[in-house]
């Protein structure tokens, strides 16, 4: 019905607002503390990076864990992290915005990247929980 058709619509909005803005979080932290991970310092060039960024945690990368998900529970979960790895280096390539020099700062772009969307998003779900 209409109904159901406008709260999914109004689900994918709310969750792809959420992730960008979360994801602009783990953006800036990682381009200010990580030497080696460089956004081209205009808000065009954050926001080409996280909106590319959002859009492959949302549609790409479910895809991937779930082909993947034998390798994710072989390796405890580490594989996820190498498949966030994995999606960044392939930002850095098709993104002239987004510049990594190195292993060493792609994987702790990573792991930046990944915490800050882990605090986010369990501060989101505890605090909407008491809502």
């Amino acid at each position: 019905s209409l109904e159901v058709c406008y709260n999914l619509i109004m689900r994918l909005l709310s969750r792809l607002i959420f992730v960008f803005i979360s994801n602009l979080a783990a953006v800036l932290a990682a381009n200010y503390f990580i030497a080696g991970f460089e956004v081209e310092p205009t808000a065009n060039g954050f926001l080409t990076v996280t909106g590319a960024l959002t859009v492959v945690h949302i549609f790409l990368r479910p895809i991937l864990r779930f082909l993947l998900t034998p390798l994710i529970l072989l390796t405890l979960g580490l594989f996820s992290l190498i498949l966030n790895a994995v999606l960044l280096f392939f930002l850095d390539k098709f993104l002239a915005s987004l510049t990594i020099n190195g292993l060493v700062s792609l994987i702790l772009a990573t792991l930046a990247i990944t915490a800050v969307n882990l605090i986010v998003g369990f501060s989101a779900r505890h605090l909407f929980k008491k809502i």
